[in-house]
């Protein structure tokens, strides 16, 4: 009976260990040879000899292998034995699998915060581990088709590896991507790349790297923006006081005063919501190298992701009710954080007050108006025009009467538009006030009244204020 019993113990010795996991995340904790199971996961790539796969909230995901693996975007059940490669990275090879049927597999976007941002609690001796990639959304990105965004900032000597900064991996190089093929790129240009996140050992340190399966140069939106030129010079800012527009202005608009202005560049036209979707589908919103400090900040406390108003379906809940804001239509309910952060992506900034004012009004002397120095209803997007119904806006560019002397649209009525300045009064004022830290300039007016669109007008927001009034135009 000893000797029975003994036999029976070798042999379960002799087993290979058997797991309880019925997730990928699960199965990444198991132990080297461990037989594991997984009841759902989605097929999110497939290569030469390998496939990756995720659970199905996309919290984890896993390298598989084997001579017959599933196809990409298929929802399956997987049995098989998990093992440790010698880069670090948990696989599943993989014994059978049942296809339960298809699902999407879009790449999520990922800052390298996301990508390799925590200590990896990776156990030499079981293979365990591989969940300390986190970032702060609980996502284990290790075997997760990922797309990450950013700046070219190295590249290996076979041309074989490159690393992106978005401004939150290990300083100085970034995220690092390991190209399918060797290529030749440009350091400080925009790069997409595309694949599953694997793992690198650096001196001692495990790393992320993404391997990718596509790589694409992303042309900075600037060159796709029409943009005009503003000549170098002095111009009059602020009120003279004249009246003319029937106006005299509130105080803070005086005095007019001069002020020299360097050459610079302007977008002809409010931001679009088309443009602005292309800096959220570039994963702007999880790139904060792109924001400040206090932007991003406030992104993350407000777990924002797109502006208020974003909806192409608006209604305002005042004549004419229910609209459509088409792809070009200025956004509306952006920050002046989002702003910013949009203008850095787009290769530009925001401009000056000085300089939109400039843009606005100067032919020789400041007009009232963009167009002149007569009031004309008719001419820009407000209250009173008969050319947009009611309280909404409308596509950039429909009041080409409205032109400024340089080109620009829209610089009357639609939105009210933020600029780079802090509100403070003019030099020489008779009230003297500083916002400083606390709120920003406003300039141009908007579809909600007349008041604004004058060149001279001015008004102010905190730089955490969207509102469905105010969008923005880039200068550089």
């Amino acid at each position: 009976m000893k000797a029975q019993t003994a036999m029976i113990v070798a042999a379960l010795l002799a087993m290979p260990a058997v797991g309880l996991s019925s997730t990928v995340g699960e199965a990444k904790l198991e132990a080297d040879a461990a037989s594991v199971f997984i009841d759902q996961a989605i097929v999110t790539a497939v290569g030469d000899g390998f496939a990756y796969a995720s659970d199905t909230g996309r919290a984890s995901g896993i390298r598989l292998s084997g001579e017959s693996l599933p196809p990409a975007g298929s929802l399956v059940e997987i049995s098989g034995e998990i093992s440790t490669t010698s880069g670090g990275e948990r696989v599943i090879e993989v014994l059978d699998f049942q296809t339960l049927g298809s699902s999407t597999t879009n790449p999520l976007l990922c800052a390298t915060e996301k990508a390799g941002g925590g200590d990896l609690a990776f156990d030499e001796l079981t293979g365990a581990g591989q969940r300390g990639i986190t970032g702060g959304t609980g996502v284990n990105t290790v075997g997760q088709l990922l797309t990450v965004t950013g700046r070219l900032s190295a590249i290996s000597p076979d041309h074989e590896s490159i690393w992106l900064d978005d401004g939150s991996g290990p300083a100085p190089s970034g995220l690092r991507v390991s190209l399918p093929e060797p290529m030749e790129m440009e350091l400080g240009a925009w790069v997409k790349a595309t694949g599953p996140c694997g793992l690198y050992n650096e001196g001692g340190q495990w790393l992320a790297v993404i391997q990718a399966v596509s790589v694409a140069d992303v042309v900075p939106l600037v060159s796709n923006i029409p943009m005009v030129a503003v000549s170098a010079g002095p111009f009059t800012m602020g009120n003279s006081g004249l009246g003319i527009d029937d106006y005299e202005g509130a105080a803070r608009e005086y005095p007019a005063h001069t002020v020299y202005v360097p050459a610079f560049w302007i977008s002809r036209t409010e931001v679009t919501r088309a443009q602005y979707r292309s800096f959220i589908e570039a994963g702007g919103y999880n790139n904060p190298s792109l924001w400040s400090p206090e932007g991003w900040a406030w992104k993350v406390s407000n777990n924002r992701g797109s502006p208020d108003y974003w909806s192409a379906e608006q209604s305002w809940e005042i004549p004419p009710g229910a609209f459509t804001q088409s792809d070009d239509y200025p956004v509306v309910g952006v920050t002046y954080y989002e702003a910013e952060a949009f203008a850095k992506w787009a290769g530009a900034r925001l401009p000056l007050e000085a300089e939109w004012e400039k843009a606005a009004r100067w032919d020789g002397h400041s007009r009232v108006y963009p167009w002149g120095d007569i009031p004309n209803d008719d001419l820009c997007n407000n209250w009173f025009d008969t050319v947009t119904t009611g309280f909404q806006t409308s596509a950039v560019g429909s009041y080409l009467g409205g032109t400024s002397p340089v080109g620009c649209v829209d610089m009357a009525g639609n939105v009210w538009e933020w600029t780079s300045s802090w509100y403070t009064s003019y030099p020489n004022a008779s009230r003297a006030f500083d916002y400083t830290g606390q709120r920003r300039v406003l300039k141009g007016g908007s579809w909600y009244g007349m008041y604004g669109t004058r060149c001279a007008a001015r008004f102010f927001a905190s730089p955490d204020a969207g509102e469905n009034d105010v969008g923005f135009r880039i200068a550089r």
